[in-house]
């Protein structure tokens, strides 16, 4: 599905942010459900021009709005955001101009937010299927299970890897059929295989054979897929340490498969997250002709390969020659396996990039350590919440500023809002001198940074704004 089909299905209007009536057009949108409240709330009749004149007022001077009022004005803004059926689209895909763009005109306090670029997506969704044209793309929910993300894609005919009933339930809301699925969690308890026999998810992955006497006893007509273990010690998220079937236990797997007469239909792996080994995948798919060759032995044809994710759009760009290669040469050129569905388990490909995370430095310290001067900033956001992956995943952020005022760089530590010292961001990093309540930003926050966020010490999640552009 193109763009305008998208758009024209999700009744989303296309908005000029650099005409004047379109983005009074979009900020009356966006403030209109926030009046008619306060109208209700001071028993007052708004225009949206005083509304507009509130908002402004509120970014300059917030302290002077009661409390209250402010507390119910954020909440409604929220809600009124995620219920907003217009989307701006920018003619630039300069993140500090569209960053100004919201500051100035749309953002009401001194929250953090993301921007989300659905563009980008749609542009990962291209790209995949230029690199890995055989290959066909499994979202993997987990990592960023956005409902927004997951409808586009969706839109686009991306199929999803779930792990979970709920992450079903967002796949199956979002417009996917239940052959679109796969259950790829090895583990699955038995009310959440009765879900996805429920509703139809008749593809699964398994790992053991207690799991195979589970699937026989709870869903024994579903289509079921070996997971192997794979050498993923280069990759920064180990999975085999705790999935994955080990080379000696397949034979036997395969004969209780039979035993048990389950349908025994493909072999996964995954070399795990952000894997920069490439002969990692070569053995991986070695192994898999190997089980591929062993069932073929008793007389079972397998007919499906899921190669897993990991991937980011630099290994794609990398590798996907010696993958695509190595596939053809071991599946597709051979008879016996010529007519098999590979499958792909991407997460982050599609989202990492999309997400930028905009910031305000909410407290400010300047203190002599040693003989450094250093400056110990505090955002509004941290450890706890979006930067989890720091912590999770080593992620490597890279807070830069939005003013783009002239000031030194100076040793400086940045630290999370909540009131633990592991809240940590970035420790003795050059940064420009900046004050309070300026905007500093971080690209690249798309993966496994939302989706693992918790509301720690009582501090919210980033909210999110929805936007497109119209860079090919």
């Amino acid at each position: 599905m193109n763009r305008e089909k998208y758009n024209k299905k999700h009744n989303y209007n296309k908005i000029d942010v650099y005409k004047l009536n379109d983005m009074d057009k979009y900020v009356n949108f966006l403030l209109k459900p926030i009046g008619e409240a306060i109208q209700t709330f001071i028993k007052t009749n708004v225009s949206d021009n005083e509304i507009i004149a509130q908002k402004d007022n509120l970014v300059k001077h917030p302290e002077l709005m009661n409390l209250c009022l402010v507390e119910i004005f954020y909440e409604l803004y929220k809600t009124s955001n995620n219920s907003l059926l217009s989307l701006p689209q920018f003619h630039t895909n300069n993140i500090n101009m569209i960053i100004n763009y919201y500051i100035k005109k749309v953002i009401i306090n001194y929250e953090g937010f993301y921007l989300i670029n659905l563009s980008d997506i749609e542009r990962r969704c291209n790209d995949w299927k230029s690199y890995f044209p055989k290959i066909i793309p499994h979202y993997a929910i987990k990592a960023n299970p956005d409902k927004r993300i997951v409808s586009l894609l969706q839109s686009f005919g991306i199929n999803f890897d779930c792990a979970s009933m709920e992450e079903i339930k967002i796949a199956l809301k979002c417009g996917a059929e239940p052959s679109q699925i796969i259950y790829a969690n090895p583990i699955k308890s038995i009310e959440y295989l009765l879900f996805a026999k429920e509703h139809g998810i008749d593809l699964m992955t398994f790992d053991s054979i207690e799991e195979l006497y589970k699937i026989k006893k709870y869903y024994s007509t579903s289509r079921i897929i070996l997971r192997i273990k794979t050498n993923d010690i280069h990759s920064v998220s180990k999975l085999s340490f705790k999935f994955g079937m080990e080379k000696q236990e397949i034979e036997l797997a395969i004969n209780e498969c039979k035993k048990l007469n389950l349908n025994l239909v493909g072999v996964s792996f995954h070399v795990g997250s952000k894997t920069s080994d490439i002969d990692a995948f070569i053995t991986a798919f070695d192994d898999a002709r190997y089980v591929f060759d062993i069932a073929y032995s008793k007389d079972i044809k397998l007919s499906i390969l899921d190669i897993g994710g990991g991937f980011t759009i630099e290994t794609a760009q990398e590798y996907h020659q010696i993958i695509n290669d190595k596939i053809d040469k071991l599946f597709f050129e051979d008879n016996r396996y010529k007519d098999i569905t590979v499958i792909g388990e991407p997460g982050r490909f599609f989202v990492e990039t999309s997400h930028t995370l905009v910031l305000n430095i909410i407290g400010k310290k300047s203190a002599s350590e040693s003989d450094t001067h250093i400056v110990k900033y505090y955002l509004n956001d941290g450890i706890y919440g979006s930067m989890n992956n720091i912590e999770r995943e080593s992620a490597i952020i890279t807070i830069l500023p939005v003013s783009n005022k002239k000031t030194p760089n100076v040793p400086s530590i940045f630290f999370g809002p909540t009131c633990d010292s592991y809240d940590t961001i970035a420790n003795n990093v050059l940064f420009p001198l900046s004050d309070i309540n300026e905007w500093v930003y971080i690209t690249n926050m798309g993966a496994y940074t939302r989706a693992g966020a918790c509301e720690f010490n009582g501090f919210p999640n980033s909210i999110c704004y929805y936007y497109m552009d119209n860079i090919a």
